[in-house]
């Protein structure tokens, strides 16, 4: 199966975190757009329609089995729903364009439940918590966390807590009372660290030493963070 997901002629409403990268790049909650349908339909290739120059990294196709709004933040249930559409159908929501298969759309269907979107920049912000959570559920269900060390204090259910192979958490306050922790493959979070969920932190990223985070927050691999921060 071949996915395309299309920036929809929103590009500019996202720049100059688009200017790199197409929309469905971009990282809100725990995953990018990519990430989140490379998980929910792992049999699919995953293709992209946004601006030419960015083509040449992030490859077009001709024909795309699927074609996406990339704005949208998908789900399990709304997944389902679009590889369930017959071909040349089109699904609508609140009069957005969520989806294509085929290539003529002709037939129009509508979907009844709510839909995270992202239609400014601002979004990535303000709906993070919402996001954060739901890809929280994505990211865990059916799986087991790595232990998180005595070392640390924890406020709220640990089960809100979950730490992929080679994570590092040490000394550390940890309230996920109002939003879930992600620690990535082989991240860190370093010693006097207060964190305040939800927060998901990228693979190979560190929080360093008496960091303080308000949720909710999102560092991508690799990053390095210190000092303070709130709703990043």
């Amino acid at each position: 199966m071949k996915i395309c997901l299309s920036d929809n002629g929103q590009f500019l409403r996202f720049a100059p975190l688009t200017l790199t990268r197409p929309i469905a790049d971009l990282r809100t909650g725990i995953f990018t757009n990519t990430e989140r349908w490379q998980r929910l339909v792992p049999q699919a290739q995953i293709f992209y329609k946004t601006e030419s120059y960015l083509q040449e990294k992030f490859a077009d196709i001709d024909y795309a089995d699927i074609t996406v709004n990339a704005c949208v933040i998908p789900g399990v249930e709304l997944v389902k729903e679009i590889l369930d559409l017959p071909n040349n159908a089109s699904l609508y929501w609140n009069n957005n364009w969520i989806a294509t298969k085929g290539e003529k759309g002709t037939e129009i269907r509508h979907y009844h439940f709510e839909i995270l979107m992202l239609s400014e920049r601002w979004h990535m912000f303000s709906k993070n918590d919402l996001i954060l959570k739901r890809d929280f559920e994505l990211a865990t269900k059916g799986r087991v966390s790595e232990p998180l060390s005595a070392t640390n204090t924890v406020i709220g259910d640990p089960k809100h807590i979950f730490l992929e192979k080679g994570a590092r958490v040490e000394a550390a306050v940890i309230n996920v009372l109002d939003g879930p922790l992600y620690v990535g493959e082989h991240a860190e979070i370093m010693e006097g660290a207060m964190i305040r969920g939800g927060l998901a932190l990228g693979a190979h990223a560190a929080l360093k030493l008496g960091a303080k985070v308000y949720g909710a927050s999102t560092l991508g691999p690799h990053c390095k963070v210190g000092g303070e921060i709130n709703n990043v």
